[in-house]
């Protein structure tokens, strides 16, 4: 976009009517809301979005389109809810389909960086939300997780529906306590907006996400290092959890194998134990007490039988650690392991054929 020669004077101008500029003006600067997006495309019916999963490894501004709906989106339902008509002006993260259609330049103007092309501000009339309700949430954890890659750490929960405008910044310039309408622009801060899409009738501009609770326990933090569930394995109602460790090996690849297997093997001992303590019934118990006491602790029994369990335990989230070392990196990995409930019977089955 061209740049406007004339505002950063013009802005200079009005700021020095009535009072003195000061002699450093401060930076212009427009922070977002938080967990607001616009939409890549506005409409009057956006539930069929509810409940989608936002990727984990998406950092920046979201719109429905990169959200991808899984098995446990059933659970997501939409309610109704009247915003009461309060008027906001607010600056919106805007993806940048997002951005093209409300009309963003792919150029800015000048004295702008390339952040601004990811914001808008969207000045409405708040006239109904539509929010995320889950009205099973035991089925919905027990949902997110039985299988990896279900649930993420989080969905769209709800959308703003209203009537108003966005606009999108065009320069910025003299104080950054300049407000007002200055040569048909809005500025705010030192930064001029230019209006670019209106919308007289009510429609759904704006997304919000949710926090998923239920993927929270199983999710590596930002930066790739270690969640809680290292320490603390979380408790689930409809199975249990385990924390397999490698020991410090040459390879990623090596060490992500050994993990899984001490999680399979963990598995393996607390099947034992279930069956010999009677808390966990299967069709063949007579007699196996102590003799499968004995066979479990011989190291071959054990990898048998972590076999036999393999297909059964599901890895929900992975956590590995690189050490420098004069001879080069080596790794340690940690795996958060879940067996459902309806799995320990078939698995208990395969413990007792592995025996001798």
């Amino acid at each position: 976009m061209r740049a406007i020669p004339w505002l950063p004077l013009l802005l200079a101008q009005a700021a020095g009517a009535g009072r003195h500029a000061p002699a450093v003006p401060p930076e212009p600067s427009v922070a977002p809301s938080t967990g607001i997006y616009l939409r890549a495309a506005f409409d009057t019916d956006p539930s069929v979005y509810l409940g989608r999963f936002v990727p984990d490894d998406l950092t920046g501004p979201i719109d429905e389109s990169v959200a991808m709906p899984t098995a446990c989106s059933r659970f997501v339902t939409a309610r109704t809810v009247d915003a009461g008509g309060i008027v906001y002006d607010e600056v919106l993260s805007a993806s940048a389909e997002a951005a093209s259609r409300a009309g963003v330049p792919a150029v800015l103007g000048a004295g702008l960086d390339a952040s601004f092309g990811s914001l808008a501000r969207v000045h409405y009339t708040l006239t109904r939300k539509l929010v995320a309700e889950i009205a099973d949430p035991e089925g919905f954890s027990a949902c997110c997780a039985e299988a990896a890659g279900r649930c993420t750490g989080r969905f769209i929960g709800g959308f703003l529906e209203g009537t108003g405008s966005v606009a999108w910044a065009v320069d910025r310039g003299g104080g950054a306590d300049l407000d007002g309408a200055v040569g048909g622009l809005e500025v705010e801060n030192g930064v001029a907006w230019r209006r670019s899409v209106e919308f007289s009738r009510p429609v759904y501009f704006a997304l919000t996400t949710t926090r998923n609770a239920s993927a929270s326990a199983a999710q590596a933090p930002p930066e790739g290092g270690c969640g809680p569930w290292v320490d603390a394995p979380p408790r689930s109602a409809q199975g249990q959890h385990f924390v397999g460790v490698s020991e410090v090996l040459d390879s990623e690849r090596a060490a992500r194998e050994a993990a899984l297997l001490d999680a399979r093997t963990q598995v393996v001992r607390w099947l034992g134990e279930s069956i010999t303590t009677g808390t966990l019934r299967v069709q063949t118990t007579t007699g196996v007490g102590g003799h499968l006491t004995t066979a479990l602790q011989q190291q071959t029994t054990l990898t048998a039988a972590a076999a036999g369990v393999a297909t059964l335990v599901k890895d929900q989230a992975w956590c590995v650690e690189a050490i420098g070392t004069p001879a080069g990196y080596r790794y340690v990995a940690k795996v958060l392991a879940f067996l459902p409930d309806g799995a320990s019977v078939p698995a208990a089955e395969a413990v007792l054929r592995a025996a001798p």
